[in-house]
């Protein structure tokens, strides 16, 4: 047994955990627990007794260490510190965090990866940060370098972040997985930023809602899936493509954005936005009561600007969308805007229709820009439009060909030029 004053650590059997309690006067306990960590035996588990316990200066992780929380366990910012909580830097693997409250206490950041692979975060809650909750990245942003993969994060709730920066921050990283979580109480902040060279990101069955954007993804980032995710009450739900603060890193789109099986309902602007993607896909999904339209297909963020293409949308419904009225052609479901092109684009067994007395979602689809726009496919979708609405709307001089709807079930005959209709 190794005893101190405040966090005390003690062996309780032959192959001993590490029991760690609180130092009750409100000190420093950061030392303490610091040095539990530098003297943790390969595969011994470090154990929080409940409490609060008071982190003056960031703790660093290291290789191997397991780290679980008994009862309600906080580590919180003391008042007068800096820094992260907790701060992985070197070179680790295996590590395993379960259990336990990361309170920011409105002073930097939760947890900081780097070089690490194998890590597992479940169970945990962070809030109260600034900046960021959790950083799964580097700090030498401006390279292409991998330097993480491998992560987990299970279970986590994200809540009441004070500035625009995101709970949980991806860059140069590949296979993520973040599931069963929640990003809440944020007015101003971000759940989930899919930052830059992040590969294999899966985001699955988590809920967002009270904050400003559920998740982004940028241009250098390639295969983001986004699956039976809940966003509501957001600004906007999903949106991307953007450009990091470190540019594009030679890349022109960003490949294979998948969203399966989620659901947007009453997000304050458009529920998903699908920009300068080369290759997306959303399936079996419910874009119900949004302000905005259902899904924006654009050339992504202002200095982007590219094609997007590729995109498949299949077995999913509209109803409800433009709650706030927009004008009728730029409110529809799904509204194609930016810069035009050749889009490759299937739309698939589709529903959209409007149930409110007054119908708002008076277009199921729109091209709206002085652009010209080609090579979209509607097939066995019911294009229900409303109050002068066509099945599919230009607007703003848009020139449209190639243009097809193929069987499925319309409202009105009356088509605009470049778009035919095939009944079934």
């Amino acid at each position: 047994m190794v005893a101190v004053a405040g966090a005390r650590v003690q062996s309780r059997s032959s192959i001993p955990d590490i029991i760690l309690r609180p130092d009750m006067s409100g000190l420093d306990d950061s030392g303490y627990l610091q040095r539990a960590i530098d003297n943790a035996l390969p595969g011994q588990k470090i154990i929080f007794q409940q409490g609060t316990y008071n982190i003056g200066k960031t703790i660093l992780g290291r290789t191997g260490i397991s780290l679980a929380g008994r009862g309600k366990v906080t580590l919180k910012k003391k008042n007068d510190s800096t820094g992260h909580i907790m701060y992985f830097i070197n070179p680790s693997e295996n590590v395993e965090i379960k259990g336990i409250a990361f309170d920011s206490n409105e002073i930097d950041s939760g947890i900081w990866f780097e070089n690490v692979n194998d890590i597992r975060v479940y169970e945990c809650h962070f809030y109260n940060h600034p900046w960021w909750g959790l950083v799964i990245g580097t700090k030498n942003n401006k390279s292409e370098k991998i330097y993480n993969k491998n992560i987990v994060i299970d279970n986590c709730i994200f809540e009441k972040s004070s500035q625009t920066y995101e709970h949980v921050l991806i860059l140069n990283t590949y296979n993520v997985i973040v599931s069963n979580s929640s990003f809440s109480n944020s007015a101003d902040g971000i759940g989930i930023g899919v930052y830059q060279n992040a590969y294999n990101i899966l985001i699955k069955e988590c809920n967002f809602f009270n904050i400003k954007t559920a998740s982004y993804y940028s241009l250098s980032c390639k295969n983001v899936r986004y699956e039976n995710c809940h966003i509501y009450d957001t600004d906007t739900g999903i949106q991307g493509a953007n450009l990091s603060d470190n540019g594009s890193f030679g890349y022109e789109n960003v490949e294979g954005i998948e969203v399966v099986g989620c659901q947007f309902n009453g997000n304050r602007d458009a529920g998903l936005i699908l920009g300068a993607v080369s290759g997306a896909f959303v399936e079996n999904s419910k874009f119900n009561g949004n302000k905005g339209p259902g899904i924006i297909i654009n050339g992504g963020g202002v200095s982007v600007r590219k094609v997007s293409s590729g995109i498949v949308i299949r077995d999913s419904m509209f109803i409800n969308n433009n709650a706030d009225d927009l004008p009728s052609i730029n409110g529809p479901a799904i509204l194609f805007t930016g810069s035009g092109g050749a889009m490759n684009t299937d739309v698939i067994d589709c529903q959209f229709e409007d149930r409110r007395t007054v119908a708002r979602q008076r277009y199921p689809i729109a091209f709206v820009g002085p652009h010209h726009w080609s090579d979209v496919r509607v097939s066995n979708s019911r294009l229900l439009s409303y109050r002068g609405g066509l099945a599919i709307g230009s607007g703003d001089r848009a020139q449209l060909r190639g243009i097809t709807i193929q069987g499925g079930q319309i409202s009105r005959d009356d088509l605009p030029p470049g778009v035919s209709h095939a009944p079934q």
